[in-house]
């Protein structure tokens, strides 16, 4: 009895941490997250009530401060795209950020003495706020920038873009919202690895010298709680167009495992690519329309 029972936690619990890789770190990190993130919502509500003591007007002046962050996201979009490379520092002191914020509300309950003998509590509480605005982050592996191409008038050729990050804030009630999406050119697959390389080359894409292009847009035309039209500028090869989307779906529901709200959207538009300083062979019969698709699917920041 007692090996059975011994053989039944070997092969059912101790398996599973042999298993463990050090990469499934990051989405077991996100669970414990998401599930800490509810405590300290609830825990937060209580505080806010009962020990600090804040007006109605005071975080409705506290909600026009915490947008601020997003009126910058332009300038520090192109800083992104200026530090490409080293984007993934960035994923780093986002964290360390909102870990940060969390500290202050800990201070706040454990030890409110200490924290009010430097700064009053109201102030505290709008730092830890501003550390941790609340958006929705685009999910990358669910997030799939596609194309169409005119080749000589034959045929179309699809391809796609593997590797892209982004955000999107959205206010239902109020049918408001951005988008925000980067793309990594080098990332460019058309299942033909030697085309792939020609298109991210100088004579092309040249995705070392425009190793990102951006979308930036403003949901808006919202019908039921659902937007269905960005209207926004795309950044190609060092050149920004105007560019509209067409929202074909759209929908959202809560994420079965992170308990937040789960959106996704399937977007359609066109451009012409030698406004962007890509007209390679007109003569040869290649048309410059391209047509741009958009699958995108993003969960709502912890608050």
């Amino acid at each position: 009895m007692a090996n059975g029972v011994l053989r039944w936690v070997d092969r059912n619990v101790l398996e599973l941490g042999r298993e463990l890789r050090l990469d499934y770190l990051p989405p077991l990190m996100v669970y414990v997250a998401a599930g800490v993130s509810g405590l300290t919502g609830i825990v937060g509500t209580f505080f806010i009530k009962e020990y600090l003591g804040l007006s109605a007007e005071f975080l409705a002046a506290l909600g026009f401060w915490a947008g601020i962050p997003w009126a910058l996201k332009m300038p520090v979009g192109h800083l992104v795209d200026l530090i490409w490379r080293w984007k993934n520092l960035l994923v780093y002191l986002g964290a360390a950020l909102i870990a940060l914020s969390l500290l202050i509300m800990y201070a706040l309950i454990a030890h409110t003495a200490q924290m009010r003998g430097v700064l009053p509590a109201g102030h505290w509480f709008v730092i830890a706020t501003l550390l941790a605005p609340v958006g929705y982050v685009v999910d990358p592996e669910h997030t799939f920038p596609s194309f169409e191409a005119d080749h000589m008038g034959l045929s179309m050729w699809r391809g796609k873009f593997n590797r892209t990050s982004g955000r999107i804030v959205m206010d239902r009630a109020a049918a408001t919202g951005t988008v925000e999406v980067a793309i990594d050119i080098a990332s460019i697959d058309f299942g033909h690895a030697k085309l792939n390389d020609y298109m991210a080359g100088p004579e092309q894409l040249d995705a070392k010298k425009f190793p990102v292009a951006r979308y930036i847009g403003k949901l808006e035309r919202f019908v039921d709680g659902s937007p269905t039209v960005v209207s926004g500028e795309l950044t190609l090869h060092g050149v920004t167009q105007p560019v509209a989307l067409k929202i074909n779906m759209f929908n959202c529901i809560p994420h079965p495992f992170l308990k937040r709200e789960w959106c996704g959207a399937d977007a359609l538009g066109t451009f012409d690519r030698s406004k962007f300083g890509l007209d390679y062979a007109p003569q040869w019969g290649f048309k410059p329309k391209v047509t741009l698709r958009i699958q995108v699917e993003a969960v709502a920041e912890a608050r």
